[in-house]
């Protein structure tokens, strides 16, 4: 059996909202995700949003969409969110140590 969690399906923006609100909330969670300021804003005036795990000095960043053909990239950093908020297999995280930072825009170049 696998040590992670991944939800195989294509997402709409509706699926990867519904998605995150799952991920921010569940009571499962061994480690709190934030929902931070959006970092800006696309050039079609969508939020690029800003996730954080942690609070430790040590900051870490991965981000997904940065080209609005690259979905799957989007649909990584929420599949890795997901894992690390679980705790799955992540037993050397240490909130106090790292900040992980989860940016994504899987609607920059998209016209909606």
């Amino acid at each position: 059996m696998s040590k992670y969690k991944i939800d195989y399906e294509i997402l709409t923006l509706e699926k990867l909202q519904k998605r995150l609100e799952k991920i921010i909330s569940n009571p499962e969670n061994k480690f709190k995700v934030t929902k931070l300021e959006n970092i800006g804003y696309t050039t079609c005036g969508f939020p690029i949003e800003h996730y954080s795990i942690g609070n430790g000095p040590f900051h870490v960043t991965y981000m997904g969409g940065a080209h609005g053909n690259e979905i799957i990239s989007v649909d990584f950093v929420t599949q890795l969110m997901q894992n690390l908020a679980l705790g799955n297999n992540f037993d050397n995280f240490d909130p106090e140590i790292f900040t992980i930072h989860e940016k994504y825009d899987w609607r920059r170049d998209w016209k909606i």
